[in-house]
């Protein structure tokens, strides 16, 4: 009996209720998509990409190209000196501007933007809707009806939501990693200027290759060559020849810069292979000796045209092996003819192909 009471007071609740009210379900979401990519914004996620991104947060199929869908939802991608910018639309199926948001990184790569992005678009689109069941739009105002009807005065019109100024921008961190950040690589060719590891100031050439993961630190060999230098002795009658051959390794945490200047900042080793060759002694001997050295570097490029810029370095090195090289005299003595000094340091300057 008292389950049987319980159900006609409650049948008799519902027939009480207002007929609008029982005209309103609550339903998820469906959407068209639309993203527009800018100048500048052609490696951001399509709306292939961001529909994927969302539906598998979802774990629903969340997108429809037909009428059924609920909401419009428009992406809109640019880039600025600021950095790179997703503006945000959501409108009902009528048309309604239900609201707006922006988000902003200054990454260097737009892909920074993709979780959150696919993140913030999961939620519009998973938000409960209040639905009008016989009209099927939106409706967030079934019960202010009741109430107008009652009071015999008309509610106020419902401001438009306001364009997104800067409190509904959302700052992604500049460090956020990019997860379709491609590869980049460099190749560079250089003149040097050496003083230390040759006799001299001594001129020579250098070829680089460089390449920086995405979210890491650059990594750069590079291969150079300080063609034979000449030093005699005193009385120029017999003296040697000094060559290097040099191979390196530098990894380049240090990055600062956008647009056409870019600083760098380097550390690493290099191993070389320094060969003597006697010359006007009575017996002239060839010897090669290896110089492993710990390394520092700086410099700047500029933008020249496309992939090509200018390059311009400093590099001081510690020879953790130095050679010294001597010689007999007729007195039966040795004498120093050469030796390397403590600390060396080259200037370079050329050209860099990046893509």
């Amino acid at each position: 009996m008292k389950a049987l009471s319980l159900v006609l007071w409650s049948s008799c609740l519902l027939l009480l209720l207002p007929r609008t009210a029982l005209a309103v379900v609550t339903e998820r979401g469906s959407a068209r998509l639309e993203v527009q990519r800018g100048p500048g914004t052609e490696q951001c996620i399509d709306a292939v990409g961001l529909k994927r991104a969302v539906e598998l947060r979802l774990q629903r199929r969340a997108f429809r190209a037909d009428t059924s869908a609920t909401l419009d939802v428009r992406v809109q991608l640019s880039h600025s000196a600021a950095g790179f910018r997703a503006d945000l639309t959501l409108r009902a199926r009528s048309g309604a501007l239900l609201g707006r948001r922006s988000l902003l990184t200054a990454a260097p790569h737009c892909s920074a933007l993709d979780d959150s992005l696919a993140l913030v678009v999961a939620l519009l689109v998973d938000a409960p809707q209040p639905v009008d069941v016989a009209s099927g739009e939106p409706n967030s105002a079934t019960s202010a009806a009741p109430a107008e009807a009652a009071s015999g005065h008309a509610a106020a019109p419902t401001p438009a939501p306001p364009v997104a100024d800067e409190a509904a921008i959302l700052r992604v961190p500049q460090d956020t990693p990019a997860r379709r950040e491609p590869w980049q690589f460099e190749v560079s060719a250089a003149a040097l200027a050496t003083a230390g590891p040759l006799p001299g100031l001594a001129p020579g050439a250098e070829l680089g290759f460089g390449a920086k993961p995405p979210a890491l630190p650059s990594i750069r060999l590079f291969a150079g060559m300080l063609p034979a230098r000449r030093l005699q002795r005193a009385d120029r009658a017999a003296g040697a020849r000094f060559s290097l051959l040099q191979l390196g390794l530098e990894v380049c945490p240090l990055s600062l810069g956008s647009g056409v200047v870019h600083w760098f900042g380097c550390a690493g080793q290099s191993l070389g292979r320094l060969r003597v060759a006697a010359f006007g002694f009575d017996d002239n001997q060839s010897k090669t000796h290896l110089v492993y050295s710990l390394l520092l570097q700086t410099g700047l490029t500029i933008s020249l045209a496309g992939p090509l810029s200018a390059r311009f370095a400093a590099r001081a090195e510690l020879p953790l092996l130095r050679g010294v090289f001597e010689y007999g005299s007729s007195d039966g003595t040795e004498r120093a003819l050469f030796e390397t000094t403590p600390l060396t340091g080259t200037l370079d300057a050329g050209l860099l192909a990046r893509w």
